[in-house]
This record gives structure tokens, sequence and C-alpha cells, in this order.
């Protein structure tokens, strides 16, 4: 049976009347055992009753009656209501962490992947000691100089590089399933949580866990679909926009009314047996049924044309509306619509095959046509006033229940469990009593008793009552001196006694329930260090840790693995499908994340860098459960595994530090070598100059020398000529020799004064 829609009828024609008569027996025999289980839960209902009043703070009608008619105190200190809260808070923040999941979906083991790997693991163990020894032979051999020797360790060479190829294709291969397996997994993992937040999952549970400490039980029914028909406005054919009502065909999971739920009471595990569920409908929601395409509008019809009997309605509904102080007595009319899901056996299954036929029944027959007595059908039946509203197999082929529930504190002996205000309901009496009684106490003690002798006195106004500045008469004059017409008398105040009483019922309530330091309180006496801290919160996380293992084992770990089934079973998104395990985190991730935090912290700083267990550890993973333990977003703090692997490929690409800093100092030395160059050549070019310059000058020197010298050749050679000229010539001619001497003399004085004026130096003359 593997179909997902529901069998129905729409009742056209007369029915046969032998048909509705097995019909009208097979309901009367579900609508006995319905009633059945109401009338054996009163008890338990009474217990839910006074659970309520006591954590809405509130006495039950006798006991508030007997208070009020002895003029006691009333007062009702609560508790329960923060306790309660508190333990329902706690819960659904671990279990239900705004950046984490309290699931997760994983694959199985595949024995064919493993056996693969280990295989590839064996291969490589007895190829690597071969090769290994077939190279130390090759070596041996080639020392020898063994040409045949040689050869053959060659061969066992090659055939064992072959063999260790081999192996790690298979390895790869046995990655790579590996991997697809993972993918895939994940795949069928974001599937189930988007249908879940489609479905607001979480939402529902935390109702839940709200019911779990109120009353002992909570209760998540799912997946189902078509119980809320989506309204569309789809376009007609003539233009306009028309109203429609289509069956929404994503699975859904809802929170169940504790009080409209009836497993079998004498069954602890629901799924051993039936389950019937009460829709309490007025005509209005009871109308809007016949959007639904697995409902029988005609048995509908029959259903609406009698008004609700006022005395279907439970009890329970007026003593809910008084504790709320909503209103008091009957309650508004409503229809009991039942749903029943379970097993049919042997005529039930031959009655409902012949209402309405064989479809999804094929499997139940023999060969000779008759149904299997082995054979059971799992249903779901909707029922009112003895007509079947709605049939319909199991969607799941599992045939699994529908339902999960989780209890706080079980009870041994039923399905239901206890929750807080029951398992409080003594230290709460014991509180409140004492509080009355310190009320009282204080009452009676905020003035004296006064006791007046009316032979003496009378109030002057007629009215014994006391009052300020009020005149009483004397009644006679015969008044000794120890009479008094007036007597105090105080009564003492009991506040210490009671305050220990008080802190005793205080410390009964903690005791009971959960300690003050999961609260947040550390009582009298602090505790200064943080590993004292982290002892006394793993203390106060052992009761939590065993009301989250039962939410695990009870609650999420049966309703993902439904939604999983549901998907194998009708998803159209074949390449998510595969075999794989739920795994449920709440009592062993979520619940211990600060010390995760940092267990997480040591291992990350002792063992990133170690050389043999480094690659152990997943980094990428490891930082994610860090961020997560300290309470913030993945996806605001970290990059996509994608984005990472780019980033360390990038870094990857980019040198090393020591390298960067070897190429700093690389270039920082090419730049003072070039610096150095070029202040080397920059002095060369100075001296250059400066030699350039030397041997200019040196050069104007020597010609001036060299001319010098020159001139005082010539003028040696013509003071000679001039001697012997004179000494050859008369007189007369010497006086013109004179003369001409002394001219040549001033043309020498010249020569000298300009020559000193050129070069600064003398050239030898008379200036």
């Amino acid at each position: 049976m593997n179909q997902l829609v529901e069998i129905h009828t729409e009742g056209e024609g007369e029915v046969d009347a032998g048909l509705s008569e097995k019909v009208g027996r097979f309901v009367g025999e579900l609508s006995r055992e319905a009633d059945k289980r109401v009338g054996l839960r009163k008890t338990v209902e009474l217990r839910w009753i006074e659970d309520l009043r006591q954590k809405h703070g509130q006495y039950d009608s006798d006991t508030e009656q007997k208070l009020r008619d002895n003029k006691k105190s009333k007062l009702f200190i609560n508790q329960t209501r923060p306790k309660t809260n508190t333990v329902a808070a706690r819960l659904s923040d671990i279990l239900f962490p705004v950046d984490d999941r309290n699931w997760a979906i994983k694959p199985t083991p595949v024995p064919e992947i493993m056996g693969m790997s280990q295989e590839s693991s064996n291969l490589r163990a007895d190829a690597h000691d071969t090769l290994s020894d077939a190279k130390n032979r090759a070596v041996e051999a080639m020392l020898n100089g063994d040409a045949q020797r040689q050869e053959q360790a060659q061969q066992a060479i090659d055939a064992s590089e072959k063999v260790m190829l081999k192996a790690s294709e298979m390895q790869e291969e046995a990655n790579r399933l590996s991997k697809l397996a993972l993918t895939r997994s994940n795949m069928m993992q974001d599937e189930i949580d988007d249908q879940l937040k489609a479905c607001q999952y979480q939402r529902a549970c935390r109702q839940a866990i709200q019911d779990m400490c109120d009353v002992g039980i909570g209760v998540i029914k799912g997946p189902v679909t078509g119980y809320k028909p989506r309204a569309r406005w789809k376009p007609s054919d003539d233009g306009t926009f028309a109203l429609t009502y289509t069956d929404s065909k994503r699975p859904a999971m809802y929170r169940v009314d504790y009080w409209g739920f009836f497993p079998d009471p004498d069954l602890t595990d629901i799924n051993d047996g039936d389950i019937y569920e009460r829709h309490m409908m007025n005509a209005k929601q009871l109308r809007r049924m016949r959007h639904r395409k697995d409902v029988d509008k005609e048995a509908l019809r029959r259903v609406l044309k009698e008004p609700p009997s006022r005395g279907d309605n439970p009890s329970y509904l007026v003593d809910l509306n008084d504790i709320n102080n909503q209103k008091t007595g009957q309650t508004t009319e409503l229809y009991s619509v039942w749903e029943f899901t379970g097993i049919l056996e042997g005529d039930q299954i031959e009655t409902l095959i012949e209402a309405y036929g064989s479809e999804g029944f094929e499997d139940i027959y023999l060969e000779d046509g008759t149904v299997d007595p082995l054979a059971e059908v799992s249903v779901r039946i909707w029922f009112c006033n003895n007509e079947i509203l709605s049939f319909g197999l199991n969607p799941l082929d599992s045939g699994e229940q529908l339902y999960s529930m989780c209890t706080l504190e079980p009870d041994e002996n039923s399905p239901f469990g206890f929750g807080i205000p029951y398992m409080m309901r003594h230290p709460q009496a014991l509180l409140n009593a004492a509080f009355r009684m310190l009320s009282d106490n204080a009452g009676y003690g905020a003035g004296p008793q006064i006791v007046i002798d009316k032979s003496m006195v009378e109030p002057d106004n007629g009215k014994w009552e006391i009052k300020g500045t009020k005149i009483w008469k004397l009644k006679t004059s015969d008044v000794t001196p120890n009479q008094r017409p007036f007597e105090t008398f105080d009564i003492p105040i009991h506040q210490a006694e009671l305050a220990n009483i008080i802190a005793l019922a205080m410390e009964a309530i903690d005791d009971v329930t959960i300690p003050a330091i999961a609260q947040g309180e550390q009582g009298v006496n602090p505790t200064e260090t943080a590993q004292g801290m982290a002892m006394l919160m793993n203390s106060a996380n052992v009761v939590f840790r065993r009301w989250i293992k039962n939410f695990d084992d009870f609650m999420t770990k049966p309703n993902i693995r439904r939604m999983y089934d549901f998907n194998m079973q009708f998803s159209d998104k074949e390449e998510l499908k595969g075999d794989y395990d739920v795994d449920v985190r709440g009592s062993s991730v979520l619940l211990v994340r600060e010390m995760q935090s940092q267990n997480l912290l040591m291992i990350v700083d002792r063992f990133a860098d170690h050389p043999v267990f480094k690659p152990m550890l997943k980094e990428y993973e490891a930082f994610q459960h860090l961020i997560r333990s300290n309470m913030l977003p993945v996806n605001e703090v970290v990059r996509t595994e994608t984005e990472y692997k780019e980033e360390l490929q990038r870094l990857r690409d980019q040198p090393s530090p020591e390298m960067q800093a070897a190429q700093m100092a690389q270039m920082e030395a090419q730049a003072d070598r070039e610096m150095r160059e070029k202040e080397m050549a920059s002095k060369e070019r100075i001296a250059d100059l400066e030699w350039q310059s030397r041997l200019k000058i040196s050069e104007s020197s020597y010609d001036a020398t060299m001319q010098k010298i020159a001139e005082d050749k010539n003028e040696r050679e013509d003071e000679r000529d001039m001697q012997i000229a004179l000494s050859e010539m008369s007189e007369g001619n010497r006086a013109s020799a004179a003369a001409i001497a002394a001219d040549q003399k001033d043309r020498s004085l010249a020569v000298e004064v300009a020559m000193r004026d050129k070069t600064g130096e003398s050239a030898g003359g008379a200036v």
C-alpha cells in the first residue's frame, strides 16, 4: 500500500440497508471504545485540573470555602508557575536553539563501502611490504652484477606498484561513494528541515514541552496531509477568479491537545495500541471539513442536520473556564468528532471493503478470495454520531503510529506521566500553609486584645468600639485602686519560627523539581571559582539530561524517522533518497554547549599544529561547533565551506611568512646594494671632475712655465746679442743701443704684467 490518497465515497443513491447496519455496528463499536476510554481517564483529568489550578495560583473550591468560612487568610504564594515555566523554557532553549538542529540525518554504514575500504588497506599494506623487499633485492643484485636477479626484482617492483595503484583506485572509489552518500543524506536533511519549518514544527514542539511541564505529557502528530486545505484564487473561463480549495501535499506536524488524546490506558507504550483523538468542533468548524477530498459529504450533511447534544461537552471545559476566570457555567454546544488511528482485523476489514471498495486492500486476500486471518490493516477513520466522515489507509507503508508522546515523569501504570505541579504538590501546600499562618498571626498580633469590664464603664456614644480620644463613663463610683475597667493583652508574633517553615518548604520545592542554581540563583554561599561553578551546573543538569534524553527517544527520533519514511515513499526527488539513520543530539550536544566550548578551545589549541593528530582534526567543522557553543549565528560569522576552501587556496598560493620575510630582506639588500652602487658612481663622477679640473690647472701651469722659460731664454739671448753688438759699436752707437735696450726692457715689463694678470704668478721679471 504505497498510495497517499485516502479512500472515500460521495454517497450516491440508496445504501443497502444490511450494509448500512453493518457499518453502524462497526461505528458503534468504535464509539463505545472511545466512551470507555473517556470514563477510564476521569481520575487523570481531575489530577490535570488540580495541576492547572495550582499553576494559576488557585485553591480548589472546597479549600477556598473552608478558608472563607473560618475567616482565614487565602494567600497563595505561587511557586508552581515560575518553576513550571523555567523547566519548559530551559528545555525549549536547549532542544531548539536558533542556530542549530536537535537532529541530523546520516548515512548508515554500507558494508560494501566498508569492505572496499578495508580491502584497499590490506592490498596497500601487502604491496608496500612486497615493494620494499623487491627494491632491496634489486639493489643487492645490482651490486653483485647479477642481471637476471635484478630483472626479476624489477618485475616484482612493477607488479607491486600496479597493486598499489589498484588499491588507490579502490580507496578513491570508496571515498567517492561515501561522499556521495553523505551528500545525498545532507539533501534529505535539508528537505526535511524545510518541511518542518513550513509547518512550524518547532512551535508545535515548544507547545508540547509546555504541556509536558504542566500536566506530564506532550503529543505531536504527523506527518499528515490534507488536514488544512489551502484556499487559492484561480482564473475561470470567463476571465473572473474563483476561490478553490486544494489539499496540501506537503507533510505537516501538529501539536495534539492532550485533553482529546486517548491512547489505550492499559499500555505504557502508545505504539502497542490504537489511538482515539477527540476534536471538539462547532458547526462552522465541522462544515469546513467539506473542503477536504477524503470526507464523505453526505455523511457530513446527516451529522449537521442534528444539533450537538449539550451532554456531549466534556466536563473539563467548564473547569478550564473557571480556572482562567473567563466565564462560569455551561460552554457552547460542540460536536465530538473522533479520529481513530489503528489496526483493523477480520470482519471489520470485510465490512469496510464491502462499504468502500477493495482498493488498497489487495494484499490481504488469500488465493481462495477470503480475507487472510493474519492480515492487519492500519487505517484512519473519522466518525461522529455513528457516521463515518472519512476513511483512509495509514499513509506510511511502515504502518507506524502517527503520534509521538513524551512524558516528563513517566507513570509505571499508564501512558500519562506527571508534570511539575504534581511533583511539587505537597511542598506548595506547605508553603501556602506557612504563609497563611504567618499572615493570620501577623493580623492577630498587629494590636493588643482589649478586655473591658462593662459593669464599670460604658461608652459615651453608646458604641462598643476602640477609637482615639473616645469618652467612657464610669457606671459606679465604688471603684477600688486595684480595679481596672480596661486590660490589654499582646498576642506574640512567631515570625522567626514560621520563616523557618517557609525556608524548608522552598528547599523542598527545589529538591523535588530543579535546584535553584538551574534558575540562575546560587543561594547564600555563592561559588567563586569557574571550576566550582562548572561542577554545580553539571550537577544541576543531571535531571535535565534525563528529560532531554526522554524527549530525544520518544519525540524527536520517531518524528524525524516518520518524516524520512514519508519522503522515501512519496517524494519525487530521487537524488535525495537512500538508506539513512536519524541522529538525535539534544542530550549529547545541545545541553553541554558551555563545556563543549571549553573543550573545543583546548583541542584546537593543543592539536591544531600537532604532527600526528592534526590530520585527524576537521578544522572547519570544529570551528563551526565552537561558534555554535558560544550561541552565535554561524551563517553570519563563518564563511561557507566553498568560500572557506577558496580563501584557503588563495592563502596557499601566497608565499609563507618566512618566505615573505626572506623576499623582503632580499629586496632590502638589493635596494641597499643599488644605493651603494649609486653612491660609488656619484663619488667616481666627483673624483673624475676633480681630476679633470686639476689636469686643466696643471696644463695651464705647465704652459705658463714653459712660456716663461722660453721668454727668459729669449731675453738672455737678446741681452747677449746686444752686449756683443755694443762691444763692436762706437760710442755713439752704444747710446743708440742703450736706448734700444731700454725700450726692450719696457716691452719685457709689459709682458711680465700681462702674464701676472693671467696666471697670478710672476714670469720671473722685475714686477
